[in-house]
C-alpha cells in the first residue's frame, strides 16, 4: 500500500508544479518540450537495456498512436489547460471518477469482477468529495465550467491510455518502451499546436531557468517515476484497484498547494480523508480477497 501511496505523491506534484510553471512558459510548448524529451530518455534506454522490447509488431501500432494521441497529448494538454483557470486541488476532484470509467471498461475488456463490497467501496471514496465538488462547480463562471469540462475530458482519455498501456503489457512491451513512443508522439503534436495558438516571439517562453528547472522536475517525479511505476503495479494490482487509490490524490495535492502555492483548503478534506481510507480499505481488502494481487 504504501507504494501505491507514493505512486499518487508523485502525481500530485505534476499538478502543484504544472500550475505554478505557467508564470513562465506557454502550455502546449512546455508539454512538447517535457514529453519529447522524456520519451527519447526512455527509448533510449529501452535500446540499451531491453533490445527484445523494441519490435513493434504490425498489428500493434494502432495502440501505441492511440496511447500518443488520447494518453499524451489530449489527457496532458487539456489538464494544462484547465490547470490555467483553476485551483490544482480542485482540478485533482475530477479523478475521483477515473474508477467508475476504468471499472466499466475493466469489466467489459479485462472481465474484472465487480464484487458488492467493491461497488461499497467506490461509492464510499466518490461520496467522500461530493460536498467539494458541488461546492467549487456552484461558485464557477462560464470560463471556469469550460475547465472543469477539459479536467473530465482529460481523465477519460487518460483511463482509456492506462487500460491501452494494460493490453500492450500483456504483449510483452515494457512500461518504458510503451511510454518513451507514445511520449514522443503525443509531443510531436503538442508542438504542432504550440506553433498553431501560441505567441513564438521567438519562443513562448518568459524564463529559461525557471522553465528549465520546472521542466525537469515535472519529468522526473511525473513522466519518468510515476508513469513507469504505474506501468510496472499495472503488473501487480488491477486496473480499477489503481485508479480507485487515486481518490487519495486530491488530498496530496491540496496538501502540495497549502505548503508550494498558497492555496486554502476548506474542512471537507478533512472529513474526505477518512472516508477515503474507508473505501480503499475495503476495496483493497476485495482485491485480496478475489486473488487479484499476485
Amino acid at each position: 500500500m504504501l507504494i501505491v501511496i507514493l505512486l499518487y505523491a508523485l502525481s500530485a506534484s505534476s499538478l502543484t508544479i504544472g500550475r505554478a510553471i505557467f508564470n513562465y512558459v506557454q502550455p502546449f510548448f512546455f508539454l512538447a518540450v517535457r514529453m519529447v524529451g522524456v520519451g527519447a530518455l526512455l527509448i533510449a534506454f529501452s535500446l540499451l537495456f531491453k533490445r527484445d522490447a523494441i519490435k513493434i509488431r504490425k498489428g500493434d501500432w494502432h495502440q501505441f498512436l492511440l496511447m500518443a494521441f488520447f494518453h499524451v497529448f489530449l489527457a496532458f494538454g487539456l489538464e494544462l489547460v484547465a490547470l490555467q483557470s483553476i485551483e490544482s486541488h480542485h482540478a485533482s476532484l475530477f479523478y475521483n471518477l477515473a474508477p467508475f470509467i476504468t471499472a466499466l471498461c475493466s469489466y467489459f475488456y479485462f472481465s474484472e469482477i465487480m464484487t458488492k463490497k467493491k461497488i461499497l467501496g467506490l461509492i464510499i471514496g466518490f461520496c467522500a468529495f461530493l460536498p467539494e465538488i458541488i461546492l467549487s462547480c456552484s461558485s464557477t463562471h462560464f470560463g471556469i465550467s469550460w475547465a472543469y469540462l477539459a479536467m473530465l475530458v482529460s481523465i477519460i482519455t487518460t483511463v482509456f491510455g492506462w487500460l491501452t498501456m494494460r493490453s500492450l503489457l500483456t504483449k510483452g512491451y515494457s512500461p518504458a518502451f510503451i511510454n518513451g513512443i507514445a511520449m514522443v508522439g503525443g509531443g510531436i503534436l503538442s508542438l504542432a499546436t504550440s506553433f498553431a495558438i501560441e505567441t513564438w516571439q521567438p519562443v513562448p517562453v518568459l524564463s529559461w531557468s525557471k522553465f528549465i528547472y520546472l521542466t525537469a522536475l515535472i519529468a522526473f517525479f511525473n513522466d519518468i517515476l510515476f508513469y513507469n511505476l504505474y506501468g510496472r503495479l499495472l503488473k501487480k494490482y488491477t486496473a480499477t484497484f489503481l485508479a480507485f487509490a487515486g481518490f487519495l490524490l486530491p488530498l496530496i495535492t491540496a496538501f502540495f498547494g497549502i505548503i508550494f502555492l498558497s492555496e486554502s483548503i476548506s474542512w471537507h478534506f478533512f472529513f474526505s480523508a477518512l472516508l477515503v481510507f474507508i473505501g480503499l480499505g475495503i476495496f483493497y481488502y476485495e482485491e485480496l480477497r478475489q486473488g487479484y494481487k499476485l
